[in-house]
C-alpha cells in the first residue's frame, strides 16, 4: 500500500494501524478512489485533522507534535479529496473530519468483521455478502455495465430477492428468441433466473444511470435510460413467450408460466432528491405492471441488513 505523508515523524506503527482501520480506503463518504500506482497499489494520503501548520484554520496551538502525529489526529484520503478538504476548511472543520474518520472506521470494522487480512483490493471479509458490500463501497460510481455484469455473474446470491428467496439457477447473456430469417436481431437478456416454477428476466444498467428526466409540469418523468431499460426488458419477456416452444426444444429444463421482470438501475441515495423527485419516481415505478424496478442502493442496503442478521451472536465469556 502506497501512502503519501508530508511529515516523516509519524511512526510506522501508527501508519500501519491507520491503514488497517481504514480498510485501505479513502475516508471520504462514497469515494471510489484511491487511484492506483503502476504496480496496482492504491494511493492514499495522510491528512492531519488538526493541521500541522499553525497558520491554518484547523490549527491548535495547544497540541504537541506527538499529539498532532498520533493516530487520533489522522485520517486517510485520496489525493482529490485531500485537496478538496484543505481548500474548504470552513466546511471541513476539525469536528466534521473527526466524525468522518470515526464513521469510516465503523463501516470498515463492520465489513471486515474483525479480520485484518487485506489484499490490495478486496478485504478478507467473513462472508461473500460482506465482500459484496466492500465491492459496492469501492465501485459505487463505476459506470461500466460489463463490470456489474461480471460482478453479479460471479455472485448470483445477490439476486436472491428477485425470486423471493426461492432456490434458483442464474444464467448470463441468455438468448430469448427474436431472430429474423437473416439470423439477426436476437434478444439477449443480461440474466435469466430459473426457479422451480418460473423464470425471472433481469435487466441491469449501472449505478450511474440517470433515473429521472427534466421537470415536466410539476413532475419528473423517467429518464431515457430507465424508460429504455423497462421497455427492453418487457420486449425480452414477450420474445421469450413467443419463442417458448422452440426454446424448450433446445433447453428442456426451461420452465416458464408467467415470467417476472426485474430492472436494476441507478443510485437513488446518490441523487439526494428533494420530495417532488422522489414522489415522481415512486409514483412511476409503483404504477408499472409486471415490472419491478430497484436501485443499486436499495439492493445493497438490503444485502447489508441480511449480512447483519447473519452475524453470529456474541460469545459470552
Amino acid at each position: 500500500m502506497a501512502v503519501s505523508s508530508p511529515h516523516r515523524s509519524i511512526a510506522k506503527s501508527v501508519l500501519t494501524s491507520l491503514l488497517s482501520d481504514s480498510g485501505h480506503l479513502c475516508a471520504f463518504p462514497n469515494c471510489t478512489s484511491p487511484n492506483k500506482l503502476p504496480d496496482g497499489t492504491p494511493l492514499l494520503e495522510v491528512v492531519h485533522i488538526v493541521s500541522l501548520s499553525t497558520a491554518g484554520l484547523r490549527s491548535d496551538l495547544q497540541m504537541r507534535s506527538d499529539e498532532l502525529n498520533a493516530k487520533s489526529n489522522l485520517l486517510l484520503l485520496c489525493p482529490s479529496h485531500h485537496r478538496w478538504v484543505d481548500r474548504n476548511p470552513a466546511e471541513f472543520t476539525v469536528e466534521r473530519l473527526r466524525v468522518m474518520r470515526d464513521q469510516h472506521f465503523e463501516r470498515v470494522a463492520k465489513i471486515l468483521a474483525s479480520s485484518n487480512q487485506l489484499d490490495t483490493y478486496l478485504p478478507a471479509a467473513t462472508s461473500r455478502l460482506q465482500q459484496a458490500l466492500v465491492i459496492w463501497e469501492r465501485e459505487r460510481r463505476n459506470g461500466s455495465e460489463e463490470f456489474w455484469q461480471n460482478t453479479f455473474a460471479g455472485r448470483p446470491e445477490l439476486f436472491a430477492g428477485v425470486t423471493l428467496g426461492r432456490a434458483f439457477t442464474l444464467d448470463s447473456k441468455c438468448y430469448l428468441g427474436g431472430k429474423a430469417t437473416t439470423n439477426q436481431h436476437g434478444n439477449v437478456v443480461d440474466f435469466l433466473a430459473q426457479h422451480h416454477c418460473d423464470v425471472a428476466i433481469i435487466e441491469i444498467k449501472t449505478p450511474m444511470s440517470k433515473l429521472l428526466g427534466a421537470k415536466y409540469r410539476g413532475v419528473y418523468p423517467p429518464s431515457r435510460e430507465l424508460g429504455g431499460a423497462i421497455t427492453q426488458a418487457l420486449n425480452y419477456r414477450q420474445s421469450l413467450l413467443e419463442s417458448l416452444h422452440n426454446l424448450r426444444s433446445a433447453s428442456p429444463g426451461l420452465t416458464v408460466h408467467s415470467p417476472s421482470v426485474f430492472v436494476l438501475i441507478g443510485d437513488a441515495d446518490r441523487e439526494e432528491w428533494p420530495g417532488p423527485q422522489r414522489r415522481s419516481f415512486e409514483l412511476f415505478r409503483n404504477g408499472l405492471k409486471d415490472v419491478i424496478v430497484q436501485t443499486y442502493d436499495e439492493l445493497f442496503n438490503g444485502i447489508a441488513n441480511l449480512a447483519t442478521l447473519m452475524e453470529p451472536p456474541p460469545v459470552n465469556r
